[in-house]
């Protein structure tokens, strides 16, 4: 059985994947000071500790974003490579075939 890849397709493919790792990227970017800035509504010990909830539960939703970004920026290489390897193989077989080899 074989199976038909097109490396032009996997390639296309990474370039979506590269611009959607770019749109939350700087969606992140841009959401962070807004995430970053929260006050406590008073001076008590209640709402400091409320902000400091929030503030960790930034934190930690801005490290997850950054980490998606990350992964999706791989997933694109790795699709890109493939692609790349996928098309000299096919390249170097069709030179074997002409050759007779």
């Amino acid at each position: 059985m074989t199976l038909l890849v097109d490396p032009a397709l996997v390639s296309a493919s990474a370039g979506v994947d590269t611009v959607a790792a770019g749109v939350v990227g700087s969606g992140t970017l841009g959401a962070t000071p807004v995430m970053s800035a929260v006050l406590p509504p008073g001076v008590d010990s209640t709402s400091v500790m409320a902000q400091q909830m929030v503030l960790v539960h930034a934190a930690s939703a801005l490290q997850m974003l950054g980490q998606f970004t990350g992964q999706r920026m791989l997933f694109a290489a790795a699709k890109d490579l493939s692609a790349g390897v996928f098309s000299a193989t096919e390249a170097a077989n069709a030179a074997a075939a002409g050759l007779g080899v």
